[in-house]
Parts: structure tokens; sequence; C-alpha cells
């Protein structure tokens, strides 16, 4: 199996390009069993990288030992300096992959499939976390939670959420679910019903841009 990305044809500028390819390489890697290679373009530099490594590997070996953790990070409202909402981070604390877990792990693990467990696992932390503000007395904060495409077409997700919130007693704005604009254009069929469901279920979705805008 192949997949073809090229300018102009599949996107307008540099950035599309690298994320219009990464779209192209997961569907290719999805259907196919063999070592998957993807060419990513810039000022007309060709780079091959093998995604079916070792730090593939790494990353499934982290999923299995369970060896993630989540960290908050304030967003602050600069009208009132006070802070709005918390951001959900990722970390692990394996040394291989701490550096690369904002860029080339989370690539991986959308590329492995590995990203449903780890956002399952993730999900329940952050759950937990506003539990425990709660008992606290503490103001609710919203906390940002990114879903990837993999997630998304999971099609346990609604479920699974809906339950969470139950169990834990949560209000739905608890937590704030975060879509990538750019992958609900390129696979709206896949993304739709998730993220339909989450709607009429009553959690709070917002859709993020390249731009950073919501």
């Amino acid at each position: 199996y192949a997949g073809l990305c090229s300018y102009p044809e599949d996107a307008d500028c540099v950035q599309d390009l690298y994320s219009n390819a990464k779209n192209v390489l997961r569907n290719a890697c999805a259907a196919s069993t063999s070592p998957a290679y993807g060419c990513f373009g810039e000022d007309g530099v060709m780079e091959t990288h093998r995604y079916k490594s070792t730090f593939e590997y790494t990353v499934e070996q982290a999923v299995k030992s369970d060896d993630f953790c989540m960290e908050y990070q304030p967003i602050v409202d600069l009208r009132t300096g006070e802070t709005a909402m918390l951001a959900a981070l990722l970390r692990t604390k394996s040394p291989i992959l701490r550096d690369g877990v904002n860029k080339e792990f989370l690539m991986s693990a959308e590329y492995t499939g590995a990203i449903v467990p780890i956002g399952y696992k993730a999900l329940v932390e952050v759950g937990e976390f506003q539990k425990q503000r709660a008992e606290k007395g503490l103001k609710l904060l919203p906390v940002t939670f990114n879903l990837s495409l993999c997630q998304l077409m999971d099609s346990g997700l609604v479920e699974f959420c809906e339950e969470l919130f139950e169990k834990l007693a949560l209000p739905r704005n608890a937590v704030l679910f975060r879509i990538s604009a750019h992958e609900l254009r390129w696979h709206r069929k896949q993304c739709i019903a998730a993220v339909r469901g989450l709607s009429e279920k009553g959690f709070h979705l917002s859709i993020s841009r390249f731009s950073g805008k919501e």
C-alpha cells in the first residue's frame, strides 16, 4: 500500500502538506502489515522516516508497563489575570520517550493504535483529578483534553465517557474535549458519530484550528 500527498494538489502550505501526509501515511499503515515509510517535504527537501521502529516498540512497552502520568498547565485569562481552565498534558517517566512525548511519541502512538488505551487511562486520571478538586471544595476549572483521530474512531468512546462521568459524579463541563478541525475535514465520516454522540450526551467540545483559535 502506498499513500501520496503533493503540493499544490493536496495542500496550500507546508504545514498542511505535512499534516495531510501524516493522514495518508496513517491510512497506508492501517492497510498494511509491513513496515511503513513516510516522506514529508519542506522547502523541496524530503526526509524518510521509518515508523515501525525501536521507538514504536518502546511506546508499546510503555503502554504495557503503564508508564504514563498527567500534568496540568494553567490557562490564564489575560483580561482578569485568573486561571480560566487547565490543560491536561500527557507525560511519561521513560527517559527514551520523555523528549518526544509531545511530537514523535504521539505520532507513533497514533500509528500503532496505542493512543486509544493511553487516552482512556489519561481520561480516567483527569476525571479522578477533578473529583479530588471537588472534594476539597475547590472551584471547578474545566480541563482541556485532546481527542485524537484513533480515539474518535473508537466505537466505545461515548459510552466510556458517559460511564466515567456518572461513576465519578462529574458535571459535563468538567472536561473540555478538543478536536482538530483538520482531522474532521479529512475524516469527517469516521469522526462524526463520536462528535455527535458526545454532543448529544451533553459533553463540551471545542474544535481547534492550526491558528490556535477555537
